[in-house]
């Protein structure tokens, strides 16, 4: 996918992508800024002993590293958070008390950092030291009540030892102060054999104190490795923990767009509806006649007829497009003696069909051409709704007259097989009298006589100079093998030739939904125009319907794209080319405008229009707007 596909996406799929950064960025701003103030406080242990030692060994730090990742998951278990929340008469359970805190273990280190957040600062200290003295609780770093008791003795003793060995060193101080003055030889005698007696007293004092320090530190630190010390306990905090509100706002509406980008990447793949129109050709095997914008409400017809309504406009022009293209089809078979009878139909119903008709022979009658628009979809039929005029009599109508008029002088045709009195009787019986023994020729005459009467009575004219059109009329019982017998055939030749239409546009049903558009196409004999919606249209459709075609070798003219999205009108031609349409005016290579304010329109071939109409087909008999609809198609 090339970086201009990327960008279409996200373009196509803003207004979800904006709706995403509203959300997310508003509820996090709104849950930030109502939530209470959150305190913080940390409690640091350090597991093991080796840091008292003068030169721990390898092993030793290596075992408190390990023991401390076991401790980080033991400070999480019930029983330390169970004793936490009773001591401190928690007003919520061991549960929650989980989520208040996280541990760490600072790197390359035997350090456990307990770290508790909570909206009162007093107690977030409490349990951050709490947990910190339940978990040494549950450690064997306090020592048996044996070795308590031992412990206290041995302190007992050596505070006696020490005081003994002070008392003797004050007396020893004592003596050697006496034996500097000037005393009799015995008395001197005496306190030599005292600080003799003295010295002795202090050196097993000293061993004593010695022997019970070391027996008291031994017992102490029998377990250098599987210990737990507070390093630092938890201070009251002062200040909240600085929760940014924006930044948290600004991340929470980046993470909603891209959730949405996503969202639209992932339908935009899924999605296998017909988009742009670099799909058409490799798609569908058949060209692309002209894309048309979607414009009015869906669900109504009362503004469809753009190409009268808004000649000016970039939709209209659009539509000229598309005559141009058919016209341009026409050229190259300048030589041959064709008759301008397109069947529009579409893949699947509302998908625009009756409005592109419509519009296109609208577009085809400012040409100062005499078109004939007929409705052919007698199942649900929409023209009276876009043209505004009445809909009880119509096609329907002229085919069930044409077929019981057959049916009627089907008899009266002489064959050259029917040779015997009797089968001429039983004919003569079931003719008029008045037509009795006609010719198979008077029997043509009076049909298209009589097809004729029935088009001027049914044709209605529009408000577009030069645009008849024939109502579908009251919906009958068998709408396909109406349109499949031969009067269709022949009521379209007439139309064509003897009453000189140079277009017929036939609006037929969707073409997957029914077989009528199918059987019309093949019994007229027309070009088949096969209209497709942009983003709703399924590829696997748009191929089915033109080889529903191809294979009974109806010729298709080509596919019309609509309500096409315009950042999709160029998708996959690996360029950008813009339309600037502004006022339809004359430009400077035109030169001014006519007296009657039109101009010339390009003539199709003489050869497939078989003539121009003598009337109702000249531009000097439109009004302005109609003529000037048609500026540069």
């Amino acid at each position: 996918m090339e970086l201009t596909a990327y960008i279409r996406v996200l373009r196509r799929w803003f207004w979800l992508i904006g709706l995403a950064v509203v959300v997310f960025g508003s509820a996090s701003f709104v849950v930030g800024r109502t939530q209470p103030p959150r305190y913080e406080a940390s409690t640091t242990i350090q597991v093991g002993s080796f840091l008292s030692l003068a030169n721990p060994n390898t092993g030793l730090i290596q075992v408190g590293q390990q023991l401390a990742q076991n401790y980080a998951a033991i400070v999480t278990t019930y029983p330390v958070l169970d004793a936490t929340v009773r001591e401190l008469q928690l007003p919520f359970p061991p549960e929650k008390l989980e989520k208040l805190f996280q541990t760490r273990i600072i790197p390359n280190t035997s350090l456990l950092v307990i770290t508790v957040t909570y909206t009162d600062p007093v107690v977030v200290a409490d349990i951050a030291n709490k947990l910190a003295d339940q978990l040494i609780v549950n450690s064997p770093t306090n020592l048996t009540t044996e070795q308590q008791a031992q412990v206290r003795l041995l302190r007992e003793e050596l505070t006696r030892a020490q005081a003994q060995l002070k008392s003797a060193r004050d007396e020893l101080d004592t003596v050697e102060k006496s034996l500097k003055e000037s005393l009799p030889a015995q008395e001197i005698k005496d306190l030599e054999a005292r600080r003799d007696a003295l010295n002795t007293q202090i050196n097993s004092s000293q061993a004593n104190l010695a022997q019970l320090s070391n027996t008291l530190t031994a017992l102490e630190q029998q377990n250098y490795s599987n210990t737990l010390t507070i390093v630092e306990r938890a201070r009251i905090p002062t200040n909240p923990v600085d929760s940014n509100v924006l930044l948290t706002t600004l991340l929470a509406a980046l993470v909603g767009a891209l959730l949405a980008a996503g969202a639209g990447f992932l339908i935009e793949y899924l999605n296998d509806s017909v988009r742009s129109p670099a799909e058409i050709l490799p798609l569908t095997g058949v060209p692309l006649l002209g894309s048309i914008a979607s414009f009015g409400k869906k669900r109504t017809y009362n503004d469809k007829l753009i190409a009268w309504t808004d000649p000016r406009s970039t939709i209209a022009e659009a539509y000229r497009g598309l005559r141009v293209n058919l016209m341009y089809a026409a050229t190259k078979d300048e030589a041959e003696d064709r008759r301008f009878i397109y069947i529009v139909t579409s893949p699947n119903p509302t998908e625009g069909k009756s409005v592109t008709a419509a519009n296109l022979a609208t577009i085809f009658a400012g040409t100062g051409l005499r078109v004939l628009l007929i409705d052919a979809d007698l199942r649900r039929p929409v023209q009276h709704l876009i043209f505004e005029t009445s809909n009880t009599s119509g096609l329907a109508n002229i085919l069930s007259g044409l077929v019981s008029k057959d049916n009627a002088l089907a008899p009266l045709v002489s064959r050259p097989e029917d040779n015997s009195a009797g089968q001429d009787k039983r004919a003569d019986l079931s003719a008029p009298s008045e037509h009795r023994g006609a010719s198979a020729k008077t029997q043509d005459e009076f049909y298209q006589a009589y097809a004729r009467l029935m088009v001027g009575h049914l044709a209605q004219k529009t408000r577009v100079p030069g645009l008849d059109l024939i109502p579908a009329g009251p919906q009958p019982a068998n709408p396909a093998e109406l349109l499949g017998t031969q009067q269709m055939q022949k009521l379209i030749r007439m139309l064509s030739s003897d009453m000189k239409y140079d277009v017929v546009l036939l609006d037929s049903p969707p073409a997957l939904a029914v077989s009528d558009s199918t059987i019309l196409a093949g019994i007229v004999g027309g070009e088949v125009i096969v209209v497709l919606e942009a983003g709703r249209t399924r590829r696997a459709a748009a191929v089915r319907a033109v080889e529903q075609f191809s294979s009974l070798s109806i010729p298709v003219a080509g596919i019309v794209l609509n309500r096409l999205n315009p950042r999709d009108a160029y998708a996959g031609y690996g360029y950008y080319y813009h339309y600037y349409y502004g006022y339809y005016g004359p430009s400077a290579q035109e030169g001014p405008p006519p007296a009657n304010g039109q101009r010339p329109v390009p003539a199709l071939p003489t050869s497939a229009r078989g003539g121009r109409p003598e009337s109702g087909g000249t531009n000097a008999q439109q009004p302005k707007d109609s003529a000037q609809a048609d500026h540069s198609a």
